[in-house]
């Protein structure tokens, strides 16, 4: 396989094959970000499970050990859910990242810093479509 330098398999991205890079940087990115989502969804769970409890607050040592039971499993349930949640959107992100990067590496012929801030610009311009931005700041600016 011919890469835009003419080196070979290899290129200077990492010195590794795109068709290995794009499955590494995504895996890596989701452990990643499904350890921080996790940390983050296990402590927004317990938030909610203490303001929900706030009110009946147990009195005995048995209706504590079951109060702490349930938070941790309300607590764990959520953690998982956000991991699986955060790993999904940045292993997505990167995934959509390492594609542009590739595809502008291939339609300029080499590889250089240019083509990872175009496909840091290009994804930036994916998300700002997503979430509306883009046409919003258009409509604004055309008033």
């Amino acid at each position: 396989m011919m890469t835009p330098t003419g080196r070979g398999a290899s290129t200077p991205r990492l010195s590794i094959p795109f068709a290995f890079r794009l499955p590494v940087l995504t895996g890596t990115s989701m452990v990643v970000g499904g350890l921080l989502g996790s940390l983050v969804g296990g402590h927004r769970a317990a938030m909610v499970f203490r303001a929900e409890n706030s009110h009946r607050q147990p009195t005995t040592t048995k209706g504590w050990y079951f109060y702490h039971k349930s938070k941790n499993y309300r607590v764990a349930f959520g953690a998982a859910t956000a991991a699986a949640s955060h790993a999904a959107r940045v292993g997505a992100w990167v995934a959509m990242f390492v594609v542009f990067e590739d595809a502008v590496d291939r339609l300029r012929g080499r590889v250089d810093a240019l083509s990872s801030v175009c496909a840091g610009l290009g994804g930036a311009g994916v998300f700002s479509l997503w979430r509306g931005w883009l046409r919003r700041r258009v409509v604004r600016d055309t008033r």
